[in-house]
């Protein structure tokens, strides 16, 4: 009885989703049924003045920074006017030599547009920014077209106002219109030229809206769009009437007039103001415009109820998430535990969990999973015993199956020379200690630049490079690795010389070309290995290594390998010319290979 009812227990489980979502999808639902109802209260609240009163805001914001940004252009102006070199620049006409001095100003200061003219009202130079994000400036020169402006006559004429000399005005330049300030040049108080700072109104209405958030319009004083934030419309049905621009100049003290309008099926409201100058000239007029928001105004009676509600509902969600929390933390708890003891090394958790959801599956999966975890841990720890650690792991990720695959490889051979002269009055336990000895200096040197030793054969090492792992520079890394079983040789036969014991030679063979690499044998027993061209050459390069013995040279590499060299610099490279390697029908030219400093690639003698 008590196995059957177990077993509908498993068969009626209410998930783990659902025992999360029906407690918020009733809390979703109680916070749909009160907005709804304080919605219906609040809507009844004047939602046109708050949208009038953001307008009228927006409008002040925007003028604003238009005195910011005549501030920036005025602060320009005076540092392209009063850096050395400018004044006698523009005097002489030299426009390469203003040009290295304003256009690092300008780039650092963003100035859109930069102008200095002579007295006659030429442009000496010209700089406008290619594009409103960009560093690069389009330079020209020659322009007369600044000569009949007002702004720039007043200048010439030395003109000024209550304050001072510069003189603002909105003109038509080679770039469109623009918002200029104009400011005289002196060199030793004679007036040489004019310096313009402007920027064009397309580019003003971008940083406005960057900076205020509302979509300026710029109007001129025939009441025509002349540049606008908005999205493309009809600028024509926007166009203000003489009366409607005369009476927002008129009350621009007092108010900003506002209006409606629509572009495409977007309504907007729109506040107009004085678009002025320094002074307070009016130079046109501008808007500022914004999207209807919903703006609520509740009154302090329906704001204390929304409060209460929302905080019986906090403390409703508090109190379900705290009983939802309590059931099912403790055996996600459990988990977490056992999963930070896999993370420190620890494969022997196992956690036992019966709720019948899905943090019951949650747990067996994780059973499984380090289960599996202790498995692979065990064949890992098994290849790295019997085969270099790159292979194990390819092994691992690739399976078990016979077969390899075609690349190009570098493989290198050693083997001691003299071996039975060394060995010859040493006992077994004693030779199997001096070569583990050797052996491990030539696993480090070879490992220190990514090979794989595929084999130890008796007392001879066969090491692969650019197998199992991609290294595009495998020809280098064969060659820097023998160098650096040279030196390791050398520094432990100054410790056998210590010891007593004769000093060890062996030779080194190297080759490089297409070989297969992979798991080769039968399905009982293989091994990892590389079968091709470049294995036949190292080997047979190792082996003659013995003819040059005498020479010195205890590396031996062929064509293929030494061409191949990112860096030769540091090293002594022999041509021994072509040598008939057995078992290939073409011959092989042949090189020696040795550090020119003497640390490796140098054979001795053995005793």
């Amino acid at each position: 009885m008590l196995k059957q009812l177990e077993r509908l227990q498993r068969t009626i489980r209410l998930g783990l989703r659902l025992k999360l979502t029906l407690p918020y999808v009733a809390l979703a639902l109680a916070v749909a049924v009160v907005g709804a109802y304080f919605a219906s209260r609040l809507i009844f609240d004047s939602l046109q003045d708050r949208f009038v009163y953001q307008l009228q805001s927006s409008g002040r914001l925007v003028s604003e920074a238009v005195v910011e940004i005549e501030n920036e252009q005025l602060d320009t102006l005076r540092a392209i006017a009063h850096t050395a070199g400018v004044a006698e620049a523009v005097a002489a006409g030299d426009a390469g030599t203003l040009r290295a001095i304003v256009l690092p100003l300008s780039v650092n200061r963003r100035a859109d547009l930069v102008d200095v003219l002579d007295t006659g009202g030429q442009a000496v130079l010209s700089l406008a920014r290619s594009g409103s994000t960009s560093f690069e400036y389009d330079v020209s020169q020659g322009a007369g077209v600044y000569a009949d402006w007002p702004v720039v006559q007043r200048v010439l004429a030395g003109e000024s106002d209550e304050l001072g000399d510069k003189f603002v005005a909105l003109a038509e330049s080679p770039w469109g219109p623009a918002l200029y300030i104009a400011g005289p040049i002196y060199l030793r108080q004679e007036l040489v030229g004019v310096a313009l700072v402007g920027i064009r109104l397309d580019q003003l209405v971008q940083q406005l809206l960057l900076a205020t958030g509302s979509y300026v319009t710029i109007y001129d004083p025939e009441g025509a769009v002349l540049t606008s934030a908005l999205p493309d419309g009809d600028a024509d049905e926007r166009a203000l009437t003489p009366d409607f621009y005369r009476h927002v100049q008129q009350v621009q003290d007092d108010t900003m007039p506002t209006r409606s309008f629509s572009v495409g099926e977007v309504e907007y409201g729109e506040v107009f103001g004085p678009f002025e100058a320094r002074g307070g000239e009016d130079l046109a007029l501008f808007s500022a415009a914004l999207e209807p928001n919903i703006i609520v105004r509740a009154s302090p009676i329906t704001q204390a109820g929304l409060a209460v509600v929302v905080a019986v509902l906090f403390l409703f969600v508090i109190l379900i998430g705290t009983m939802l929390a309590r059931s099912i933390t403790r055996h996600l708890l459990s988990l977490v535990h056992a999963s930070q003891r896999v993370a420190q090394g620890d494969l022997s958790p196992d956690v036992r969990v019966r709720t019948g959801d899905e943090v019951e599956e949650l747990a067996t999966s994780f059973n499984e999973m380090v289960r599996q975890l202790r498995e692979a841990s065990r064949m890992q720890d098994i290849f790295g015993r019997t085969v270099s650690p790159q292979v194990a792991e390819e092994l691992l990720r690739k399976g078990l199956e016979l077969g390899g695959e075609t690349r190009e490889v570098t493989v290198l051979f050693s083997d001691i020379r003299g071996f039975s002269t060394i060995s010859e009055y040493q006992s077994p336990q004693e030779i199997v200690a001096w070569i583990n000895e050797y052996m491990t200096e030539m696993e480090l040197a070879i490992r220190g630049w990514g090979g794989v030793i595929t084999r130890f054969v008796g007392d001879a090492i066969v090491a692969t490079f650019n197998a199992p792992g991609e290294q595009p520079d495998h020809p280098h890394r064969a060659v820097r690795a023998a160098l650096a079983m040279c030196s390791r040789l050398d520094n432990l036969n100054r410790l056998r010389a210590d010891r007593g014991d004769a000093p060890i030679c062996h030779g080194i063979g190297i080759g490089t070309g297409r070989a297969v690499a992979g798991r080769i044998g039968s399905p009982d027993r293989a091994e990892y290995t590389v079968i091709g061209d470049a294995v036949n050459v190292a080997s047979r390069l190792q082996d003659l290594t013995k003819q040059y013995q005498d020479q010195g040279m205890s590396i031996l590499a062929p064509s293929a390998t030494v061409e191949r060299l990112e860096q030769r610099d540091d090293l002594d490279i022999s041509d021994l010319g072509e040598v008939q390697v057995k078992g290939r029908e073409q011959p092989v030219r042949v090189y020696g290979i040795s550090s020119k400093d003497g640390g490796g690639g140098r054979a001795g003698k053995a005793h």
